[in-house]
């Protein structure tokens, strides 16, 4: 049987970019967050790349909302406890 990670990916809403990607587990949720030194570097860079990065790692986007981009992807069968 296929089992799913999922991860979600926001931006803060107002001031400087501030993006935090969660990254959801049977234990708990991990959380990073991200900073851009200003707004048109988060707009122009920051958030381009961390779309790319998820992709790159073999994450989905299976979904765009308000609350942020979302993310899954096939887990090993060795890390299906994870």
């Amino acid at each position: 049987m296929q089992k799913w990670q999922y991860a979600l990916l926001t931006e803060s809403p107002a001031g400087p970019v501030v993006m935090t990607r969660t990254i959801y587990h049977v234990y708990g949720a991990e959380h990073t967050e991200f900073v851009a030194a200003n707004y048109e570097e988060g707009v122009q860079y920051l958030r381009p790349r961390l779309i790319a990065e998820m992709g790159l790692d073999g994450w989905e986007m299976v979904a765009v909302s308000i609350g942020g981009w979302h993310f899954k992807r096939l887990l090993p069968l060795n890390d299906a406890a994870t």
